[in-house]
């Protein structure tokens, strides 16, 4: 039976003795060396036959030990250990802190017996425990095998050998820890400069688990990294058959591994086989595994992966070992995203250096058929495609204009519909990419290209080719070589695709430059008018073959001559006075005279423009033959002069018969009254008419001497609109006035003003329709006074805005007033004389505005 015993008072040779064995054990801080010869010398001591420590981690579970049967060492005592820790004697000396002494192990409950057990069993024990400074770190078992084999001073020794083991066992304990965190740290450390100086997971992934196995006694080890719902082995050390396990992948959401991924912290597990959650797997020691730590691979918020560690023992694992594992599973993660930064900058430079290169082949080529070629020529190699394929959207179709791979030349020319039916259609429908990884599953797909060529597609990835973001085109790229498509793919298809569409419509624009220099050189020959072609210092570049005949010379003798030796520029320098609107891009028209190389001077109109081709800037000079036009215009001049003069005196008489019958005729005679009414304004207007056409020709002339004097100008229109009052009336038009309360005087030609002003009202009168409506005003500034005409006629078109004042000028248009085209030409002779502008503000179908400006001149600042 056994019973507690207390220490009591050793002889003075067993204090030798005991002080002999505290020297010897605390000099040792290998806990692997101190136990075996911690237990040899306890037995010595007291002659035991067998004896056990077991050494306890700070959860009580055991974590050293050595076992000594029959003289010799238990090579793996572990598994018993744990046993009798848990069944026998050890276990009741560890809860409750007492030194036991057993002396028949046979009647006492307490004692573990081996069940099927060929050697003698234990009779009699002695079992203390290890006491450390603030807990019991173990427990030490000496046995005979005879019933009450040991005396109470044997115990006693024994408990006192036992209080000397508990220090140094914790000693040692903390030596190993302080070894481990000092090698833990070093290896880390080699980690860390490992993941920092490699950056290919194939070689840094390999030297983690390697480092990881001088911290942690593992048998196996693997790092699986997370593809989406999968875990695809990365690294693997200690298995069997290496390319085996690394050919494998894992559901990332299951078993033990996906609550690692669910929990985001490691977890360590005594014994897989008796857990519910290990997923049996093709991997070859998969039942031989038993202790296991899965850490994850946790880069901020992102789980990369798993860092997979196993043992064949049972229990070999304690959360401090979770700890280790899991940072080397940061280390890890480190070299995964530092990996996968690095492969994705590579792809990406890759991916732009490839881009610069399309961009670069397709920029030397200015034929469109030969840009498509190039751009899905490029495509399907730098994206490792088995074939590629552009398509141009002609209407409610897409055709194939260029494609790559096995069937080519049977794709190029076939269209399809725009739109549903098929994935290259619904692209540049929806003018969105897609990727298709299965076509099989995708009812978009269409199969009858397919069919057609002897193509299988297998997946595939499409873009829209864009031109201000309108779909004009699609690029397909079709079955990988890799077997999947990368992250990027559709990145890069997008930027080959915009590149495609910047390329395309240069080479179109390129085509129809050709097709429009083809027309230029085409109309520059053949034109009817002499044309020179001059930089901007004016010396002559080009010339066509009628400058040549007009001007006498050779083409290649004007090549290099200056504009102003051909005709009379009367300016060295292109840069100043009237030609100074050329170098801002405005076209700029003048006569001028030409003394052509045989022959006499010709009369010619010259339109000037300056032309930009790339970089180059060039002036576009057009000669105009006016020789017909000003033997016309003096043919004209004189029949105007004989008209004048013919119809003067009859007016003349006209207008005094006039005079006279409305004086000698009754006044109370309303209907004759009328008549010579209508008769005296009809003669008056004819009057004005030759008036006009006289002074015409003085103001072309400059013959003509102003008569300025003070005037009232809202008199002035008043006297005006009086005028034109009848006419206005007989059509139903509304005349309306707006004057300044206070009348400018202004000293102007009074007759000249006032023509100019009742020309302005009687063309408004002319284009207004019944019941419009015309409004005259005056409007002064300290400078200036401005008089306008504004009616609610048809309007005048843009372009004839400043042609209507030239002589003979009409606006042609269908039913519209008929006239000479002069009453404009001398409103802006007369308003020039003065020194004033005048022009026209007009929107087709909203009427036109009539404004002229004269300068205020005082009444004391007339000449006499």
């Amino acid at each position: 039976m056994a019973q507690s015993i207390d220490r009591e008072l050793i002889e003075q040779p067993r204090l030798a003795l005991l002080y002999q064995i505290s020297r010897e054990i605390s000099s040792r801080l290998d806990i692997d060396e101190l136990l075996p010869r911690l237990l040899q010398v306890t037995l010595d001591s007291i002659q035991g036959h067998s004896g056990s420590i077991i050494v306890l981690d700070e959860q009580g579970r055991p974590r050293h030990g050595a076992l000594l049967l029959n003289g010799a060492f238990h090579p793996a005592p572990a598994q018993l250990l744990a046993v009798i820790l848990e069944h026998g004697l050890a276990g009741w000396v560890v809860r409750t802190g007492e030194t036991a002494y057993v002396p028949d192990t046979a009647v006492d409950a307490r004692w573990y017996r081996q069940p099927e057990t060929s050697q003698r069993d234990t009779r009699s024990a002695i079992v203390a425990p290890l006491l450390g400074r603030q807990r019991i770190v173990g427990v030490m078992s000496i046995g005979r095998l005879d019933v009450q084999a040991f005396h109470l001073d044997d115990v006693a020794l024994t408990a006192a050998i036992a209080a000397q083991a508990g220090i140094a066992v914790e000693n040692a304990q903390l030596f190993a820890a302080q070894r481990r965190e000092r090698d833990f740290s070093n290896h880390l450390r080699e980690v860390a400069r490992t993941v920092n100086g490699t950056l290919e997971l194939n070689q840094v992934l390999p030297l983690v688990l390697e480092q990881l196995s001088s911290v942690i006694d593992y048998d196996s080890a693997s790092i699986l990294l997370r593809d989406g719902d999968q875990l695809r082995v990365a690294a693997v050390h200690g298995f069997a058959d290496p390319a085996a396990v690394m050919a494998l992948s894992f559901d990332a959401l299951a078993g033990l591994a996906g609550r690692v991924l669910r929990e985001r912290h490691s977890v360590v597990v005594d014994d897989v086989q008796r857990s519910d959650e290990w997923l049996i797997s093709e991997v070859p020691e998969i039942h031989t595994i038993h202790a296991w730590i899965g850490a994850p691979l946790i880069v901020k918020d992102d789980v990369l992966g798993l860092l997979s560690v196993d043992s064949r023992r049972p229990g070999a694992y304690a959360p401090e070992d979770g700890e280790v594992v899991a940072s080397f599973a940061e280390q890890a993660a480190v070299a995964v995203l530092n990996a996968r930064r690095y492969a994705d900058s590579e792809r990406r430079s890759s991916g732009l250096r490839a881009l610069a290169a399309t961009a670069q082949a397709i920029n030397g080529a200015f034929d469109l058929n030969e840009v498509l070629r190039l751009v899905i020529v490029h495509a399907q190699e730098w994206l490792g495609m088995e074939a590629a394929s552009l398509a141009l959207v002609e209407g409610d179709r897409l055709v194939f204009k260029q494609a790559a791979g096995p069937v080519a030349d049977n794709l190029r020319g076939v269209s399809i519909q725009v739109g549903s039916g098929s994935i290259a259609g619904w692209v540049a429908e929806h003018n969105e990419p897609i990727i298709v990884p299965d076509v099989r599953v995708d009812p978009r797909f269409f199969g009858g290209v397919d069919a057609r060529t002897g193509f299988t597609t297998r997946a595939l990835a499409c873009v829209p080719v864009r031109l201000h973001n309108r779909p004009i085109g699609v690029i397909q790229v079709l079955n990988p070589a890799s077997g999947r498509f990368d992250d990027d793919t559709l990145n890069l298809l997008d930027s080959l695709a915009s590149l495609a569409g910047t390329a395309i419509i240069q080479a179109q624009r390129i085509d129809e430059l050709r097709a429009a220099e083809n027309r230029f050189s085409g109309l520059f020959e053949d034109s009817l008018d002499p044309i020179l072609i001059t930089n901007l210092e004016g010396v002559v570049t080009d010339a066509n073959r009628r400058a040549s005949e007009f001007f006498g010379f050779e083409r290649a003798e004007m090549i290099g001559m200056r504009v102003n030796n051909l005709h009379g520029v009367r300016t060295n320098s292109l840069e100043s006075g009237r030609y100074t609107p050329l170098l801002g891009g405005d076209a700029i028209r003048y006569q001028t005279d030409i003394t052509p190389r045989v022959g006499k001077e010709v009369p010619v109109e010259v339109h000037a423009k300056l032309i930009v081709r790339g970089d180059e800037k060039f002036i576009h000079w057009i000669h105009h033959d006016l020789s017909e036009r000003v033997a016309l215009e003096e043919l004209r001049n004189d029949l105007m002069s004989m008209i004048i003069h013919d119809l003067r005196s009859p007016l003349g008489n006209i207008m005094s018969s006039l005079d006279i019958l409305r004086s000698t005729l009754p006044g109370n005679d309303e209907m004759l009254n009328s008549l010579l009414s209508i008769a005296g304004r009809a003669a008056s207007r004819l009057s004005r008419l030759v008036d006009s056409l006289l002074d015409l020709r003085r103001l072309e002339s400059g013959d003509l001497r102003l008569n300025r004097v003070a005037v009232n100008t809202v008199a002035l229109l008043g006297e005006a609109v009086e005028q034109v009052q009848p006419t206005a009336e007989a059509k139903g038009i509304h005349l309306l006035t707006t004057v300044p309360v206070v009348p400018p005087i202004v000293a102007l030609d009074v007759d000249l003003i006032r023509r100019v002003i009742i020309n302005l009202l009687d063309n408004a009168v002319k284009y207004t329709p019944r019941s419009g409506t015309i409004t005259s005003g005056l409007k002064w500034a300290p400078d200036q006074l401005t008089v306008s005409v504004r009616d609610t006629g048809p309007g005048i078109p843009a372009g004839e805005h400043q042609r209507i004042f030239d002589k003979f000028a009409r606006v042609q248009r269908e039913a519209s007033a008929k006239g000479l085209g002069l009453g404009l030409a001398f409103c802006k002779l007369a308003v020039e004389a003065h020194g004033g502008r005048i022009w026209a503000d007009s929107e087709l179908e909203r009427g036109a505005i009539f404004s002229f400006t004269l300068p205020i001149v005082a009444p004391e600042d007339i000449a006499p």
